[in-house]
């Protein structure tokens, strides 16, 4: 098999991040009695955006981002002073959000049948990703699972994925990185030097400086895929 090893990202990967998102942002609001009609939610989002994109490229920290995110726009929406605490109610709240895409937990039980050892590689808070691979159901399949918050390292730094693949004494050329997002999971595994697979969830245009083995913008597509890639090296 050309790959034995395979590295998940969860948020949109397998995780629908997008519906959980939507779920917590809703029920925070309504605690709170703040209106959010849809011009402010896209303005969130977009806001959130921006702010994880800014831990990528080391500008902010994680505690940084979790500390100002709500206050800030909170703040510039309604002029309402708060603090960091409901941002970590937020969390909370997104951590009992475990929709998984369609066909993912499909993905992993054929993975597994064709002897794909796995593992994950996710940027996002602990308490947050822990309890959702918990009530998801999909924590067996995993060897490891690094998660940033824990080791103080974000994806696309390849440090990150030199500490999975120490821990797990796994070889570069045998791994394929699975994930939908371009400047975490495909800038770092091509700095870091292993191939990818593009979840490519929103069907974008990949940037010219990036290559990839493999694209997929569904599950079903990504199962063909591992079968192909099961079959042709068996």
């Amino acid at each position: 098999m050309k790959y034995d090893n395979l590295i998940f990202d969860l948020d949109n990967t397998l995780f629908d991040f997008d519906a959980g998102e939507h779920q917590a942002l809703t029920e925070l609001f309504r605690r709170h009695q703040w209106s959010l009609p849809d011009d402010r939610r896209q303005r969130y989002l977009q806001y959130n955006k921006g702010l994880w994109r800014m831990t990528e490229r080391g500008e902010i920290t994680k505690d940084q981002l979790f500390q100002n995110r709500f206050k800030d726009f909170i703040w510039a929406e309604f002029a309402i002073k708060i603090g960091p605490e409901v941002d970590q109610e937020y969390l909370n709240l997104l951590a009992h959000q475990a929709q998984l895409l369609p066909g993912a937990m499909e993905t992993l039980r054929l993975a597994k049948e064709l002897g794909f050892e796995m593992n994950v590689i996710t940027n996002g808070a602990k308490l947050t990703q822990a309890q959702r691979l918990e009530l998801s159901g999909i924590k067996p399949y995993f060897n490891t699972i690094i998660i940033s918050s824990e080791v103080g390292i974000e994806k696309p730094d390849p440090q990150i994925f030199a500490t999975l693949f120490e821990q797990q004494h796994l070889q570069k050329q045998g791994s394929l990185m699975i994930g939908d997002g371009v400047a975490s999971d495909l800038t770092g595994a091509q700095q870091f030097g292993i191939d990818s697979l593009w979840y490519n969830i929103y069907q974008e245009t990949l940037p010219k400086e990036l290559s990839v083995k493999y694209q997929v913008m569904n599950h079903d597509q990504l199962q063909a895929t591992l079968r192909k890639i099961a079959k042709s090296d068996a």
